[in-house]
């Protein structure tokens, strides 16, 4: 393995993948239980299919086998039983370390789809809906959220719920700001 500005080489049977520090960093981010070794072993692995090294990933860290083909795995009971987060503090790391506009796009349509329906319920019906067209479509939930948040006068459980979605709603359109600048530049 040779390092040279920011890159590792890696020659697998004439196979060569080349990582970025900040894929092994993004990775390591999304994914903190894995050390720095475990995200190369399993990017190497899985090879330059982002789906299949990402569903390594989650295997790993659920502690369920990555399944072998290029679809994806099918959830097992016990990820059926725990639901994901919808607090900002788990999201905005993953959020602020999206690498492109897409990864991004796809980042906050998986945060929408780990809001229970009853959550959604107590929201206003314009954050309600699980459906995200766009990257314009981040940005106007992300208005709509932070104005209806800072004039919100309903019970505390409400209120939490709607914080959650305003503050991660807004890191993401920062996110896509600072993405949207930076391709602009290249």
């Amino acid at each position: 393995m040779s390092s040279f500005r920011g890159t590792a080489d890696y020659d697998l049977d004439n196979l060569r993948i080349v990582l970025s520090e900040i894929e092994i960093a993004t990775y390591m981010e999304l994914f903190p239980p894995l050390s720095r070794a475990e995200v190369i072993e399993i990017i190497v692995r899985y090879g330059p299919s982002r789906p299949a090294v990402e569903a390594a990933f989650h295997a790993r860290v659920s502690g369920i086998a990555p399944a072998t083909s290029l679809t994806s795995p099918q959830p097992s009971a016990a990820s059926e039983q725990r639901s994901p987060s919808i607090r900002f503090e788990d999201w905005e790391p993953r959020i602020r370390m999206s690498t492109d506009i897409d990864h991004l796009l796809r980042l906050v349509r998986a945060y929408l789809a780990a809001w229970k329906a009853e959550e959604l319920a107590q929201l206003p019906l314009d954050l309600g809906a699980v459906s995200l067209r766009s990257t314009e479509s981040i940005v106007a939930r992300a208005v709509i959220a932070s104005r209806l948040e800072t004039k919100f006068s309903g019970s505390e459980p409400e209120h939490k719920l709607l914080r959650e979605m305003a503050l991660t709603l807004s890191a993401a359109a920062s996110r896509l700001r600072f993405l949207s600048f930076v391709g602009s530049r290249v």
